[in-house]
């Protein structure tokens, strides 16, 4: 199945649009435009979980899933549309998207978020990202957004090198909390236990409790965009999902 060129060779596809969601769709102003935000649990909840999805909609996979599976932990999750209802279609102009979509633009709706989600009484919160969405998560904290922890799933940090020739273990470098990351088979080898962003991360202080784990039977994408009437599949998106609310926990 087709992938965008941020994802690794044999990476999962679009997804179908998601059907079952107990959250709802509200509007958030962040960074000075209006962005529809899916929004699922207690909103006096203590502890917050944003979402940053990959280059694909909110609306399709299990992104949303994701959300109400962190709410029914007793969080309140919040899913932004980043993209503005534009996610990619056409790979071959993936690099006009990204430019469309400005990574600094994106990490100043982050900022906002998180501010809006302390307003409303959070006294944690963690991020969750999704391939693309764990670049947005370490170009966040390389900006000082600060949150308590951040959950990487399949992270295309490699979109660091590829279009902007700039090193994503540099990158990892600027982390400034707790990190899970959690790669796929198919992702580079760096990111996975052993790899050098562990190393990294072993080395800096305050970091302590970040932890990585490999799914090797997975492929990319598998946690939002797997085939879950697989029995593989379901196992190891319900194992990601657990290890999230643990390591949520452990802060």
């Amino acid at each position: 199945m087709a992938a965008p060129p941020c994802c690794p060779p044999g990476s999962i596809g679009r997804a179908s649009e998601y059907v079952g969601a107990k959250g709802s769709m509200t509007k958030w102003t962040l960074n000075g435009r209006e962005v529809e935000v899916y929004i699922s649990g207690e909103p006096a909840a203590k502890v917050a979980v944003l979402g940053i999805v990959d280059v694909f909609s909110i609306h399709e996979g299990r992104a949303k899933g994701a959300m109400d599976f962190f709410a029914s932990k007793g969080f309140f999750t919040a899913l932004p549309d980043f993209h503005f209802s534009d996610p990619v279609v056409d790979f071959s102009k993936f690099g006009e998207w990204l430019k469309k979509h400005d990574i600094n633009e994106v990490v100043a709706m982050v900022q906002d978020a998180v501010a809006q989600l302390k307003a409303k009484g959070a006294q944690k919160i963690f991020t969750v990202g999704f391939c693309w969405g764990v670049w947005v998560q370490f170009s966040a904290a390389k900006a000082g957004v600060k949150v308590d922890g951040q959950i990487g799933c399949h992270p295309s940090i490699r979109l660091e090198e590829m279009y902007f020739q700039r090193s994503p273990m540099e990158l990892g470098k600027k982390l400034n909390s707790p990190v899970l990351i959690m790669a796929a088979g198919n992702d580079p080898d760096n990111v996975k236990p052993g790899g050098d962003l562990q190393k990294i991360v072993g080395a800096m202080p305050g970091l302590e409790k970040s932890k990585f784990l490999d799914f090797a039977e997975m492929d990319h994408g598998w946690t939002i965009r797997g085939d879950v009437s697989d029995p593989k599949v379901k196992r190891d998106v319900d194992a990601a999902l657990g290890a999230a609310v643990e390591f949520i926990s452990s802060i």
